[in-house]
């Protein structure tokens, strides 16, 4: 019995470890801080959604950038020009009730120094999720709507600091090629 349970934990170690070993080779990372350069260590987020500014503001935090208080105290200003949220009806029943909602979130944004040079010109990330919709679960459905609406603006703050992250590595890599 003792070699039996020894067996079954090497297998289980082995087939966790191939499991592991495959997701890196196929470029998988855990969604993590983003690493931003230099000229964004101190950022103000400049925006009139506050639950958005917050969300962006934690993520910037655990990205090691230091949130300035006001524009002057920062390196670089982070710009949220327009949140445009939609809920269009995805689907149909055939008694012409809807079935399922379409929810999109556009954020368009863009980084400026303190000075007026532009870091990341004016861009746009949209994200959208589809949910199904029961006329009995009205309350429980409105919910639903709420929790994916704060997912997309999550997502949407990855992807902003990632574009941020990617677009000034490139400009850094050019200017040291040229």
């Amino acid at each position: 019995m003792n070699k039996f349970c020894n067996r079954k934990v090497l297998l289980i170690t082995i087939s966790v470890l191939f499991f592991m070993a495959s997701l890196s080779g196929c470029g998988f990372k855990m969604r993590g801080k983003v690493s931003l350069p230099a000229e964004m260590r101190s950022v103000f987020v400049k925006a009139s959604s506050l639950p958005f500014t917050d969300q962006l503001e934690v993520q910037l935090s655990r990205s090691g950038v230091e949130m300035a208080k006001n524009e002057k105290s920062a390196s670089a200003i982070l710009k949220i020009h327009k949140i445009t949220r939609k809920k269009r009806v995805q689907s149909v029943g055939s008694l012409g009730r809807v079935r399922e909602f379409r929810l999109s979130i556009a954020v368009t944004f863009d980084v400026k120094t303190v000075d007026g040079k532009i870091l990341v010109k004016r861009q746009t990330v949209t994200r959208n999720r589809d949910y199904a919709f029961d006329e009995g679960q009205v309350v429980g459905k409105s919910v639903e709507a709420s929790i994916i609406q704060r997912e997309l603006l999550r997502d949407i703050g990855s992807s902003v600091l990632q574009r941020i992250q990617y677009q000034l590595k490139a400009r850094q890599l050019k200017q040291q090629s040229q």
